[in-house]
């Protein structure tokens, strides 16, 4: 299922901040240009990618409250993506049911890049017709 996440990119001449700032699901990335992205939000609305004023205020307020910089640091740009989730939280991995030649690992939602070391050795396993290392019955589809 999508999770939508709007994003703030701030213009800076040099970055106000070095290191990555976490609040919760919230955070702060300074960039080696001198932009600040601020992100990001955690919305349920289906194949919507279209950014809300109330949440850009939210991530506005968010970012300049940490970093009061921030507060003359014009607002570049905005916008939205959909991440890949999952009903229970789980990422989907293993074959898919009834073809024989095809496999999935999808719905990691915030986790697929801390993920994606793992879900390449199990399924790089799988697909080679090996056992995976990791038992896989609670990521099968139509779980």
């Amino acid at each position: 299922m999508p999770i939508r996440g709007q994003i703030v990119l701030f213009r800076c001449a040099r970055p106000p901040i070095k290191r990555i700032i976490n609040e919760g699901s919230r955070y702060l990335v300074p960039r080696e240009d001198g932009h600040v992205l601020a992100g990001s939000t955690e919305e349920e609305v289906g194949f919507d990618k279209q950014t809300t004023p109330e949440a850009i205020a939210d991530l506005v307020a968010f970012a300049r409250g940490i970093v009061p910089a921030l507060r003359d640091a014009p607002i570049e740009q905005t916008w939205a993506g959909l991440r890949p989730g999952s009903f229970d939280g789980l990422p989907y991995l293993g074959r898919l049911p009834g073809l024989k030649n095809a496999f999935i690992a999808s719905g990691h939602f915030r986790s697929g890049l801390f993920l994606s070391t793992a879900t390449a050795v199990v399924m790089s396993e799988l697909i080679r017709g090996k056992e995976p290392q990791l038992d896989l019955a609670p990521f099968r589809v139509g779980r």
